[in-house]
């Protein structure tokens, strides 16, 4: 199977009146040329940083961690999808300063988000260790997905990300 590769144009959600509020845009997303999944993150803040930082992040590693393997986009890179970030740098920043130990069975083994129900609720989003390991700084000022994961680690009587 062959897949296009060629960037697929400019989008925004338009919102309607069953558009989730959590997905309403931000003054940056409306004003600032960016990479379209942004704009699927229920998260305000963590959308602003990854377009106030999209040039400095391989968007299809981040893709495939928030998603997992994906057969159609194990052959992609950033350059072929966003050509204006050939220069970008290819990694994430693996030193976050989280502890590597986690005790945790049933997210042990991945690495993204986990929704527990409807996506436009940020109360049925968790972040995997993994994940916040390896993508930390794109969690500045998301509390509230914190506190969300810490949620769901407590039906599982384990303890929190943060404290």
């Amino acid at each position: 199977m062959e897949y296009d590769t060629a960037f697929p144009g400019v989008f925004h959600i338009v919102p309607t009146a069953q558009t989730p509020t959590s997905l309403a845009l931000t003054k940056l997303q409306m004003e600032n040329l960016h990479a379209p999944w942004i704009d699927l993150i229920p998260f305000r803040h963590m959308r602003d940083i990854l377009i106030q930082e999209q040039c400095n992040y391989d968007h299809i590693a981040l893709i495939m961690d928030l998603v997992g393997d994906a057969p159609h986009l194990e052959y992609l890179s950033s350059n072929d999808l966003f050509p204006a970030l050939r220069d970008a740098p290819k990694n994430s920043s693996p030193d976050s300063g989280i502890e590597q130990e986690d005790g945790d069975e049933r997210t042990t083994s991945r690495s993204g988000f986990i929704i527990w129900g409807d996506p436009s609720d940020e109360n049925n989003w968790e972040i995997t260790l993994g994940f916040l390991r390896k993508w930390a700084w794109i969690m500045q000022g998301s509390e509230y997905l914190i506190s969300s994961t810490n949620r769901w680690r407590a039906l599982r009587d384990e303890e929190p990300i943060y404290s």
